[in-house]
């Protein structure tokens, strides 16, 4: 049977499509499947005890569908990430759980636990030669597929089809699909502005970044800022686990163009990544540009190949031991272990290598008060994103802290050097207290 037939036998309603599922199944998500889990909040009546996975949390209607309270009893969403807020219970839905882990296990971890019956995903329309691409949100889609299971496709014609070996699918593959544009969202608006101490904290990072080095810039606003101020750097590379938005003019004018990086040189390297029309132009079949297996793209054995790996990771809180929180300060949740510890070791063992743990010296709560990020242990009930033992530097608008390699005493003294000077007094009072000066 020709593709386009294939395609016209498989083709159906959203509804027809996840019909699929069966009481009990394990499901895995990706992409933007807004109109697959719309059909599962409508007929939710036919089956119960459906574990949703995804390796990314859910953003506007997915998430008022998959997480209404209708949906209890019949489906429990699962993923590595979550955003909640600390000023809320930290699971205020009882069909909401969390997978706490780095994203260069989520293969095994899909593989040896998920095991999924069926996979829900977004693609492209179908090329000459009969295959799908998985966009640029896949995360690890692939391997749910290889595992066996179902394979359900919301083929929707506004995704970027990007470069890739591994993120696409073959109609002879796929069990059923439909065609679907998700609804209009009201966007975001325009990115926030880099304000003082971004641009402080940025400054301290971008002295310390060579050219032809390679970089690697996580979520946030304060490790995103550095990539403004690296438009004067020549013969950057970019190996990444998603691509940041202040990398996009990098990638645009030559300052990233991979000519020194030993792996995969002459490419930008990511995972996923997401982005908005006015970028599909230029990673639209980008030879350029690969998104590469998240499970090598992240390993830290593949990050220290690389001379000269610079990562920069946005973090909530830091004890003066060093231990770094970047998810959940106190009871509240406001992400996951995402890619962070994947390459700060990474980075920690490439040849002149350097991880950058970056964050404001102080916040201002809700109620007013204003409070040391850098503080004696990290509040209760915070989760240790990266070990002190990982650590490398620490970044505040007041100056980097080099801890690695440091003694207890001499981490602690560092990080007092760069608190807020609000704070410093009562921080050296505690260490001293507690015996850490």
């Amino acid at each position: 049977m020709r593709f386009t037939e294939l395609y016209q036998a498989k083709k159906c309603s959203p509804e027809e499509a996840i019909s699929v599922i069966q009481s009990g199944d394990r499901v895995y998500a990706s992409g933007d499947t807004v109109v697959l889990f719309q059909a599962l909040y409508d007929t939710r009546e036919n089956f119960r005890d459906v574990d949703l996975y995804t390796q990314f949390r859910l953003n506007g209607k997915a998430d008022e569908l998959i997480l209404h309270p209708d949906m209890v009893g019949h489906l429990t969403f699962i993923t590595t990430t979550l955003a909640l807020s600390s000023a809320q219970n930290p699971w205020p839905r009882e069909n909401l759980d969390q997978l706490p882990l780095s994203f260069s296990w989520m293969e095994r971890m899909i593989e040896e636990r998920i095991k999924p019956d069926v996979v829900l995903s977004s693609a492209t329309p179908m090329d000459d030669d009969g295959f799908f691409f998985l966009g640029t949100r896949h995360g690890t889609t692939r391997t749910a597929m290889d595992m066996g299971a179902k394979i359900v496709l919301q083929v929707n014609e506004d995704m970027c089809k990007v470069n890739t070996d591994y993120y696409r699918v073959h109609i002879s593959e796929v069990y059923a699909l439909c065609e679907a544009k998700n609804p209009e969202e009201r966007m975001a608006g325009e990115p926030r502005e880099i304000g003082e101490k971004e641009a402080q904290v940025a400054a301290y990072i971008v002295d310390r970044i060579t050219d032809g080095a390679t970089i690697q810039l996580g979520a946030g606003g304060v490790s995103n800022a550095v990539g403004k101020f690296l438009g004067g750097h020549k013969n950057l590379g970019l190996h990444a686990e998603t691509i940041m938005e202040s990398l996009y003019p990098l990638l645009q004018n030559g300052v990233i163009n991979n000519s020194r990086k030993p792996l995969l040189r002459g490419i930008s390297v990511a995972g996923f990544f997401g982005t908005n029309a006015s970028n599909f132009k230029f990673f639209h079949n980008n030879p350029d540009f690969m998104v590469k297996r998240l499970s090598w793209v992240n390993s830290p054995l593949t990050v220290s190949q690389i001379p000269n790996m610079v990562s920069v990771n946005a973090c909530l809180g830091v004890d003066l031991r060093g231990q770094v929180c970047s998810e959940s300060l106190a009871m509240g949740n406001t992400g996951g272990v995402g890619g962070q510890l994947d390459f700060v070791e990474g980075a920690r063992r490439a040849p002149g290598g350097q991880s950058f743990l970056v964050m404001h010296s102080s916040v201002t709560t809700r109620s007013g008060e204003k409070v040391s990020k850098i503080t004696l242990t990290l509040p209760a009930g915070s989760v240790v994103t990266t070990p002190a033992s990982e650590v490398m530097n620490v970044v505040t608008e007041y100056g980097i802290a080099e801890l690695y390699r440091k003694s207890a005493r001499e981490r602690a003294r560092s990080l007092i050097a760069i608190a807020d000077p609000e704070f410093r007094d009562s921080l050296a009072f505690d260490a001293k207290k507690y015996g850490l000066l």
